[in-house]
């Protein structure tokens, strides 16, 4: 009876309208020509259109007299026509629910005041996924041939990615991708038509299905062979020394190399082909060759073969390994020049570096008496290895000492010193150290380790004097010394602290030691002065989130309703309380409490209900200050960024299609999590954060995850599906 009604009240208001026309057309146009084609409505079928996606569609008419008027009933919310060109035009807003058919009736008058009407269905869908196709003719799929591949893709859109597609009723050979909707494969028989039911599935709940027709008929097509193709070059720049080589693996090759050649067929046409690749010799960027990158072909296009057994292309990509500098050798040698026999040499390869700040040294290699060949090349012949190591010479004479260094891609340095062995027997000095201190500290000294190794013969050590600072004069006496930070000072002058990275400067000592018969001998060792740094002030690294809103009873409560206030450079007193933590413009109403997390995370729970909470009392300078004595390394209270409060006044019919009124992300995240029994708080790989304070961090004004708040059930969705995506199991 709706229905009935709907219809009379359309036809009186046409009766209505053509009487309106009438009486305001000049008396002149009243003659009617009857000699017109009869004025129609000549469009059949309206395509469908989807909730809050733009919608355009034109009318067409003809006969009559031009030009026409276009009046339109029944249209869905939304939606409205043009009276002068007929274009329906607009956003369609439907009611709750999958789709929603309407019956609008179209009126076209003409110059004439001649109407004519139609009734035409228009289906709104929800925006849930659906394949898209023309609505208009029935569906039908492109024709196969037997024995010749075929391929056709079919898109889909709405609804929650990704989709899941099936098929029902493929012809033989054929098969559909899941995740593409591709069909594809080579049809093995003849026939059809096919019914196939093409079915896409949405990540969330929702399908839809579409109804296609497929012939296959025998290949009427006479293929051509392929005979030659564009030959494919791939060119790199960098060099292995030079830490710049372009592709870092052999993906990155791929990636770079063409999906397609352009082929050359025994006709002359040219086509381009599909190819895909393999590394061939296992690419590897560190190490220099010419590495090989083989093609496959792909699959065929219809009317082409490889009859003539055309192979696939291969390139050659170079690694190059430029110019590369060699690690500098040097080395220190205690004593430097003349040792007596039975006496240790001690020497330390501290000094060698490398001048490639990309390369390090890997080995130190030692020669005692190392030789030379015909062209005075030394013949290395390792005996000892190792950054600091000592030798006995046993017998008189001179003996070469080599040391080899060799780096991460095997260059070398060879450098070599004499060390004369005398047939006597001095004292031996060993001055301790490396030594280490920090700016300002004393240097404690300890000679003890020395000896003479004639004591058996009642020789022994009888003097200790200590040089500092390099000038060759032994000036501090003792086996044990403590030099004062202040004489220190005075003999080494002008101090610089030793680099923290590099390692240097550092500053030489010397121990002389003498015996009974005045034979000396002297120890090295080194000082390094580090300089002291502070560590930093304790701060307030981060405060999630900074904006609060209205819970959803808009009652003054806040959600979410919690704060994580995060340390850096200091760590939070497990015993801090609330008196321990001040606010500045709580509004009245509202209360907190005060949760000690970990050492650098504190809860801040703000409870109650605001006293005053409609839009007007929104701020953003609401603060938490923690006092000092309750975090290390403060050096003063730490206040938190500001925080903003936004309330939320009932939602007016006008505001919400704005998406005003409603809950933010937050506090749809606060609900969830509740609801599921997850805590906002987590620890991944050692990592501590909060699940509402990420959320808020993706929010952006009114939309969340690139979701407006104005589509509200998309907007939930998009928060629980963000959650998801991070593990969380919301429901069961």
């Amino acid at each position: 009876m709706k229905n009935i009604r709907n219809k009379l009240r359309s036809g009186l208001f046409i009766i209505l309208t053509c009487i309106l026309i009438s009486m305001l057309m000049p008396v002149n146009v009243l003659a009617i020509d009857n000699s017109l084609d009869t004025l129609m409505i000549n469009t059949t079928a309206l395509p469908d259109g989807t909730k809050t996606y733009n919608y355009n569609t034109s009318m067409e008419a003809s006969g009559g007299l031009e030009p026409y008027s276009w009046v339109a009933f029944g249209l869905p919310l939304g939606l409205s026509i043009d009276p002068t060109s007929g274009l329906i035009s607009g956003i369609p807003t439907p009611r709750i629910g999958e789709y929603h058919v309407y019956q609008p009736q179209f009126v076209v008058i003409d110059a004439n005041g001649v109407s004519a009407s139609k009734y035409l269905n228009l289906n709104i869908y929800d925006n849930q996924v659906r394949i898209i196709y023309d609505a208009s003719t029935r569906p039908t799929l492109p024709t196969g041939y037997v024995d010749t591949y075929y391929s056709v893709s079919f898109e889909a859109r709405y609804g929650m990615e990704p989709y899941t597609w099936s098929a029902q009723n493929l012809p033989a050979g054929l098969q559909i991708d899941s995740s593409t909707g591709i069909i594809s494969g080579v049809p093995t028989v003849s026939g059809g038509p096919y019914y196939v039911t093409i079915t896409v599935k949405e990540s969330y709940i929702y399908s839809h299905s579409v109804m296609f027709i497929l012939t296959i008929e025998e290949n009427p097509i006479q293929t051509k062979s392929m005979i030659t193709y564009t030959p494919i070059i791939i060119t790199q720049t960098g060099t292995i020394y030079g830490n710049d080589i372009q592709y870092q693996s052999a993906a990155e090759v791929i990636v770079a190399l063409p999906e397609t050649i352009s082929v050359t067929l025994e006709d002359n046409r040219v086509i381009d082909i599909p190819i895909s690749w393999t590394d061939t010799d296992s690419y590897n960027p560190a190490i220099a060759d010419d590495y090989t990158f083989t093609a496959a072909w792909g699959n065929l296009p219809e009317g082409v073969d490889n009859d003539n057994e055309i192979a696939a292309p291969a390139v050659m990509i170079a690694v190059a390994p430029g110019e590369a500098n060699p690690p500098i050798a040097s080395f220190i040698m205690s004593p430097p020049d003349e040792v007596a026999a039975g006496y240790p040499v001690l020497v330390d390869a501290s000094a060698s570096f490398h001048p490639d700040p990309y390369r390090v040294i890997v080995s130190y290699d030692w020669d005692w008496d190392a030789k030379s060949d015909i062209n005075n090349q030394i013949i290395f012949d390792t005996q000892d290895t190792g950054l600091t190591q000592s030798h006995l010479y046993e017998y008189i004479g001179t003996n070469r000492v080599a040391l080899r260094i060799t780096d991460d891609i095997g260059q070398q340095a060879i450098i070599f010193k004499y060390i004369t062995v005398e047939a006597r027997r001095p004292p031996f000095a060993i001055p301790g150290g490396p030594y280490e201190i920090i700016w300002g500290e004393d240097l404690f000294l300890d000679g003890s380790g020395s000896y003479d190794p004639d004591r058996s013969a009642g020789d022994s050590i009888v003097s200790y004097w200590w040089d500092i600072n390099g000038d060759g004069i032994y000036d501090l006496e003792g086996v044990n010394l403590r030099v004062p930070w202040s004489t220190l000072q005075s003999s080494l002058g002008t101090i610089w602290p030793t680099d923290p990275v590099l390692g240097y400067p550092r500053y030489t000592i010397r121990l002389k030691v003498t015996d009974t018969t005045r034979r000396e001998h002297v120890g090295i060792t080194s000082l390094a002065i580090w300089e002291v740094v502070a560590p930093p002030a304790a701060s307030i690294e981060s405060t999630e989130p900074i904006s609060l809103s209205e819970a959803v009873l808009n009652d003054g409560s806040l959600a979410p309703g919690v704060i994580v206030v995060t340390i850096v450079n200091g760590s939070l007193a497990a015993d801090i309380a609330k008196e321990d933590v001040t606010t500045s413009n709580l509004p009245g109403g509202l209360d907190y409490t005060v949760t000690w997390t970990d050492e650098t995370h504190l809860e801040i729970s703000i409870i109650g209900n605001a006293t005053s909470h409609s839009n007007i009392d929104d701020i953003n300078n609401l603060t938490f200050t923690i006092v000092q004595a309750k975090v290390t390394r403060a050096e003063s209270d730490l206040t938190t960024t500001s925080i903003s409060i936004d309330y939320n006044d009932p939602p007016e019919s006008g505001e919400v299609a704005q998406g005003k009124g409603y809950p933010d992300a937050s506090a749809i995240a606060t609900k969830l999590l509740k609801a599921a029994g997850i805590n906002h708080n987590y620890v991944i790989n050692g990592v501590k954060g909060n699940y509402i304070a990420d959320v808020a961090r993706m929010k952006k004004g009114n939309t969340f995850n690139g979701v407006d708040k104005s589509d509200y059930a998309a907007y939930v969705a998009a928060v629980e599906e963000y959650l998801e995506s991070r593990g969380l199991v919301l429901r069961n």
